[in-house]
C-alpha cells in the first residue's frame, strides 16, 4: 500500500507507534522514529538546496509526530517559499511554532510511557530483586524518584520496600500520584508501592 500523499505531493511518513501503541516492540518504535527523522532531514536538505523556493517550491516538512502541518488538525498554509514565510503575520507564526513544539512534547510523553511499561515488565520477571535488581520506574512526570528534587532511596529489591518506614512509603506513593486513603496499614501501603513498580511480592512485606 502506497503512503498517503499531501496536497503538495510529499509522502507522509508512517508513524507506527502512533497507529499500534499497545503491540509495537521497542525495536520497531526505534526504527520507525529513525525513518521519520531521516525523512525530515531529507526534506530539509532538499529545501536548503532550493534557495528561496523559487522556481522550485519547498517540500512540506512533516512534524515530529509524522503529521503534515498542512493537514487536519493543523490546517496551516504550505510554506513553499521564503516569500510566504516573510509574509506571515505573528499569529500565523505562533500557530506554526506550536504545531512544531506540541508533537515533540507528545513524543516525549510516549517515550516516557514506554520506558515505564518496559521497566515494570522487567520488574515483574525479577522476583524479589535479590538476584537481578529491579529497574527504577519513572514518576508520572518522567522524573526519576532517585534524582533531585526527590532523592528517594532506590527500590532495587523488595527488601528495600520491606525496610522502609511509613513516611518513606507515603512519600514514594505521593510521588507516583497514588492516594493512601484506602490503605490503612503500612503493610498495605508497601504492597501498593510494590505494585507501582511492577514487581510481584512473594514474601510478607511486614516487619
Amino acid at each position: 500500500m502506497d503512503p498517503p500523499q499531501s496536497a503538495a505531493g510529499a509522502a507522509k511518513p508512517y508513524v507506527v507507534q502512533k497507529q499500534f501503541p499497545q503491540v509495537l516492540p521497542a525495536w520497531a518504535v526505534e526504527i520507525s522514529n529513525s525513518i521519520q527523522a531521516l525523512l525530515v532531514t531529507c526534506y530539509k536538505a532538499s529545501n536548503a538546496a532550493r534557495g528561496p523556493g523559487l522556481p522550485v517550491p519547498y517540500e512540506v516538512v512533516p512534524l515530529s509526530n509524522g503529521d503534515l502541518p498542512t493537514e487536519a488538525p493543523h490546517n496551516l498554509p504550505a510554506l513553499t517559499s521564503i516569500i510566504l514565510i516573510e509574509g506571515m503575520n505573528e499569529p500565523a507564526l505562533d500557530a506554526y511554532i506550536m504545531a512544531i513544539l506540541n508533537p515533540v512534547q507528545d513524543l516525549t510523553r510516549g517515550v516516557q510511557q514506554l520506558s515505564t511499561v518496559m521497566g515494570k515488565n522487567a520488574n515483574a520477571e525479577r522476583g524479589d530483586g535479590s538476584l537481578l535488581e529491579c529497574e527504577i520506574i519513572p514518576l508520572p512526570n518522567g522524573d526519576l524518584p532517585t534524582q533531585a528534587p526527590y532523592n528517594y532511596l532506590p527500590i532495587t529489591s523488595l527488601r528495600v520496600v520491606q525496610a522502609m518506614d511509613e513516611a518513606a512509603v507515603d512519600a514514594y506513593l505521593a510521588a507516583y500520584n497514588v492516594g493512601t486513603e484506602d490503605e490503612p496499614t503500612l503493610i498495605a501501603k508497601r504492597v501498593r508501592l510494590v505494585g507501582e513498580i511492577g514487581a510481584i511480592h512473594t514474601a510478607p512485606l511486614g516487619v
